[in-house]
Parts: C-alpha cells; structure tokens; sequence
C-alpha cells in the first residue's frame, strides 16, 4: 500500500487470528502507521480500543491539539439494516468525535434482503439510516465532519448473498452520490469491486465499469481495495490490480482540454498532407499530458513480440510487480522515539483489554 502510487489510504486487508481480537485493531493500527506515510484506516472492535487508537494517531500528529488541528483518521459507522445503529459503532464514534476527528456513516443495505426489492425503496432507506447516524453523531459533537457512505448492494438472488460487482451496485452509486451532493456532504460508495474470484474478464468488466461511473458521479472515496470476491477474501495482487485500474480510470476522468493551443490548427496547416507530427515541437509539448502511459503490467506489444516475452496474462505481470515491490520497497522509517511510544501504548492495550 505504501509503494502504490494510486492507493491513497492503506487500511488492514485481515484479520490475523493470532492477534486476540480484543485488542488486535490497536496491533494493526500501530503497524499500520509504522509502515506507511499515507493516512491508514483500521477496522475498530469498540470504544475501548479506539481510545488506544487515537492515542496512537495523537502520537504520530504530536499532541491532542495537534490531532484536532489536522485530523488523521476517520471512524466508520455501519448502521445495521435495516434501521439499526449499533452500540459499538455508536461508542466508536462518540470516541472519535470527542477527538475532533470525521465519521464516515455508510449502511450496507442489501436489495430484496435487508432492504426493500427496488432500487429506489434500498436508496430511501439507507439515506434514513445514514441520516440518523448525522443526527447522533451531531447530538455527541456539533460540528463533527461526515462522510456520507452511500454502500448498498443487491442480494443476488439465486444464491441469497451480496453482490459486489453487479450493475446495479454502479447505479445506486450514482444515486448515492447525488443524494449525498444534495445535502453538501463529501460522499464515500462502494465501487471498483467485483464477484470474480480470479483477476480475469468477468473482474476487469465488473470493477472497471463501477469505479468509472463513480469516479465520473464525482464520489469523494470509494474502497476497498484488494478484495477478491463478496469479502471472501484479499490479495497483494489484487491491490496491484486496483492500482492499475485507478490509474486508467483517473485519466479517463480527467478528459482533455479543447483550445486553440491544443486544437493544433497551424500546426495541421504546417506539417500538411502525408506528413507527421513525430518531430514537432506542439507534439513534444503536449504528448504527456495528452497520452496515458501504461506500466509494464499492460501490453501493447505485438503479438510476436508479446509471445517471445513469455506470453503472459495480466494476472502474471502482476504477480511479478507484487514480488518486486515485496523485494525492493523500502518504507520510510519513524523516529525511534515514537515508534517506542507507539509500542507502549499497545503493550498497554495488551494488558488492560486482555
């Protein structure tokens, strides 16, 4: 997560067993922070751990007012469809209010399951579950920031679970994106994501088409990134994969510019009938901006060539660039100092939650 360009928030993508969970999401979340730059996310067990947690962050952003100041770290809320807010995650976010940090609030409500059987009547009822959780976590901290987490999914109907990469699941983005600009939240869906258990077609078409129509709703976030199937599972190779993927989907959202310098008229006029443009100075001006360059993990070779350099598929060019980033990515190290407060404060959660 930290040497991929285009994820821009590493979060824990397990659970390890061999961690107690009464205080694994402390472990994570100082591993987390040791072993990358960007902003990390962690999922939170209960209020008890996430007063460890914001210790950590507090650590990190050097102090109480500091952490306030520039917020960190953002807590999840997950009401339970249908109409619930759980204690936990109510705790949680009274923590993380208190703190002066956001609160994403995003409802997994499931088409035909935990939500009504149209897409219209899902929408309505997670926009009323995600509102009251505004309302409480106004009612602990006036002013809190909110993330509008517009997640529902379908439950797909000949095997009774959730969905991830369906079409509908792009289509309620959509809508949650427009519901959430309605009342000026930022907003965080789900997207990018798919049911294939392997990076082959089915994934490419499922994950690229719902990322494009939230990238181009104008979502905020979207997430999570490395997962193979509904939650079934995550992989370094798939998070190489949603890196390659953002990294086409960013230029298509970012269009091209219609102007007279980039209309190019004299310089049509200039090279002329059976000329080319290799050698002009417009074409080396603007080549780069104008032209997505791949990584190596893409081909455009021909196929002769493709074939004498092993003939291989997506997936293994992938394979390939997770075991070089694994072998010569080096993370920048934190002082010695916080790292050692880092690791007091989950020793001490170790001991005081069990």
């Amino acid at each position: 997560g930290d040497a991929l360009e285009y994820i821009t928030i590493v979060g824990a993508m397990a659970q390890p067993e061999s961690i107690s969970e009464k205080c694994r999401d402390v472990v994570l979340t100082a591993e987390l922070v040791k072993g990358t730059g960007k902003p990390t996310r962690c999922w939170v067990r209960n209020g008890a751990t996430a007063r460890y947690l914001l210790e950590i962050y507090r650590t990190i952003a050097g102090g109480e007012a500091a952490l306030r100041a520039h917020p960190m770290v953002e807590a999840f809320l997950e009401p339970i469809s249908p109409l619930q807010l759980p204690k936990d995650g109510l705790d949680i976010v009274r923590e993380f209010a208190w703190a002066g940090q956001p609160v994403s609030i995003g409802p997994m409500a499931m088409t035909a399951g935990t939500a009504p059987g149209t897409l219209a009547g899902t929408l309505a009822q997670e926009n009323a579950e995600i509102l009251a959780g505004v309302v409480v976590t106004q009612l602990l901290a006036p002013g809190t920031p909110v993330t509008y987490g517009g997640i529902p999914h379908i439950m797909d109907p000949q095997t009774g679970i959730c969905s991830f990469g369906s079409p509908e699941q792009g289509l309620m983005a959509v809508a949650m994106v427009q519901i959430a600009r309605s009342y000026g939240f930022p907003v965080y869906v789900n997207v990018g994501l798919t049911d294939a258990k392997l990076p082959d077609a089915q994934a490419g078409v499922e994950k690229a088409a719902t990322l494009l129509m939230g990238v181009l709703a104008g979502a905020d976030m979207f997430g999570h990134c490395g997962i193979c199937g509904t939650d079934h599972a995550g992989s370094l190779l798939w998070l190489a994969f949603d890196d390659e993927l953002m990294s086409y989907v960013r230029r298509m959202a970012r269009g091209f510019v219609v102007d007279g310098e980039h209309l190019a008229t004299d310089v049509v006029r200039s090279v002329g009938p059976a000329g080319n443009f290799l050698a002009e100075e417009h074409t080396v001006r603007h080549f780069r901006e104008a032209i997505w360059t791949p990584s190596a993990v893409w081909t455009r070779q021909p196929y002769d060539l493709w074939q004498s350099d092993g003939a291989g598929s997506f997936a293994d060019r992938l394979q390939r660039r997770v075991e070089r980033v694994l072998e010569t990515h080096k993370v920048k190290p934190l002082d010695d100092a916080m790292v050692r407060e880092i690791d007091r404060i989950v020793a001490s959660a170790s001991r005081e939650l069990g």
